[in-house]
């Protein structure tokens, strides 16, 4: 171990974008920023509240993608200045509910979470689409990979193999 930081509640996943990780607090219903510029050292620059339990993240240039355990909600956050990060964007209420795993592939992002797995254009932050989404896997979809139109899923009975080249009619 060359760097620890405390203190951080619940973190239950990280994603880095620069110099700055972007740990998910899950019961704090926060989102740390780390500076992470000396791994030796990593500082709490500032906290971005998220409502419902974030439990997935992911970044793509100056933008952070925060998923929530609770509701299922995608938000999509500005990071041009990590230390003021600002909500963007919003959708609720749609696809997949308890987000394991963000994804980000080109202008989409995928989110894996309980059996199955939906896929949101994000080309305009400020109004993110869900496109569609494959259900019906055995249960807690734990992990994905994304390329080429194909997303690999990890869930208990193994991987799984999905085709998302036509999003609104995935096939598993």
């Amino acid at each position: 171990v060359v760097g620890r930081l405390t203190g951080l509640t619940t973190a239950r996943d990280i994603a880095i974008g620069g110099t700055y990780a972007y740990i998910a607090g899950y019961t704090a219903n926060k989102v740390y920023v780390v500076d992470i510029a000396r791994p030796d050292h990593p500082r709490l620059a500032t906290t971005l509240t998220i409502a419902n339990t974030p439990s997935a993240v992911a970044v793509r240039g100056s933008y952070l993608y925060v998923a929530s355990w609770d509701t299922g909600a995608l938000r999509v956050v500005d990071i041009s200045s990590p230390l003021s990060p600002v909500v963007v964007g919003l959708i609720t209420g749609v696809g997949v509910a308890n987000p394991t795993r963000l994804v980000v592939n080109g202008r989409n992002v995928y989110k894996a979470g309980w059996s199955g797995v939906s896929i949101y254009n994000v080309n305009d932050p400020t109004a993110p689409v869900l496109l569609g989404g494959a259900a019906g896997l055995t249960d807690l979809v734990w992990d994905i990979a994304a390329g080429g139109g194909y997303v690999a899923a990890a869930d208990s009975a193994g991987l799984r193999i999905l085709d998302f080249r036509n999003p609104s009619s995935p096939t598993t």
